[in-house]
């Protein structure tokens, strides 16, 4: 335990040593800059980028600054691996203050940010209070953000149901059934109708049955007695 305090306060006195004693002297390509510059993205898109120490050859011991983010919502902040670490940069708190071990002379990516992206319109990610700190000496203090076009979200069109199809099977399976249904009922109606005729025929038949005897037999009687008349007359 003791140790690794001793470690951190070494740190940080070799840091604030590196910047609190460094002499300005600026060198051209040595900057901070974000990796990509530019992009387009939906309302609510993802948005990663690499924040990277460029050098022009020039050595880079240590880097401070802090991260500004406009129209974007940090959502995580990851710190490359084998740095060492002051002052760690967080969504709620993007102040850092990092060294690089044994100084680099080449660009270095020194942390990851991830965020979502706002409303339409532009939004950006850039820096304030930045130094780059070689041996001894302050080599950049330039900075270059990164701005970004979000667009808003497609409209997506619902796709119709196909109604009009149904409608149309529907109406050829009714006009197909149709002369079925109705040849079968005027079938029924007719076969009804003859046995409702003939039942009531021969009903009347035997319900006048003796007044038909009646009728032949009067007109029998009436033919013979006209005969007989005739005869007399003759």
């Amino acid at each position: 335990m003791k140790n690794t305090n001793i470690k951190i306060l070494f740190l940080s006195f070799v840091l604030l040593s590196i910047f609190s004693f460094a002499l300005t002297a600026q060198a051209a390509g040595d900057s901070l800059y974000i990796s990509p510059a530019t992009s387009t993205v939906n309302a609510g898109g993802n948005i990663t980028v690499s924040v990277i120490a460029g050098t022009s050859g020039d050595k880079i011991c240590a880097v401070q600054g802090t991260i500004i983010f406009n129209n974007i919502a940090c959502q995580n902040i990851t710190v490359t691996n084998g740095l060492l670490v002051q002052t760690s940069p967080t969504c709620s708190s993007p102040n850092f203050v990092l060294a690089i071990p044994k100084c680099t002379t080449t660009d270095s990516t020194l942390f990851t940010v991830s965020s979502k992206a706002g409303s339409v319109g532009t939004a950006s990610i850039s820096f304030s209070g930045v130094k780059l700190a070689g041996v001894g000496v302050v080599v950049g203090t330039t900075s270059f953000g990164g701005n970004y076009t979000i667009n808003a979200l497609p409209v997506v069109t619902p796709t119709p149901t196909p109604k009009t199809s149904e409608k149309t099977t529907t109406k050829t399976e009714q006009v197909t059934t149709t002369p079925k249904t109705t040849a079968t009922t005027n079938n029924l109606q007719a076969s009804l109708a003859g046995a409702t005729g003939k039942s009531l025929f021969l009903a009347w038949i035997w319900s006048n049955i003796i007044w038909i005897i009646v009728l032949i037999l009067a007109t029998a009687v009436a033919y013979v007695f006209g005969r007989i008349s005739c005869k007399k007359r003759k």
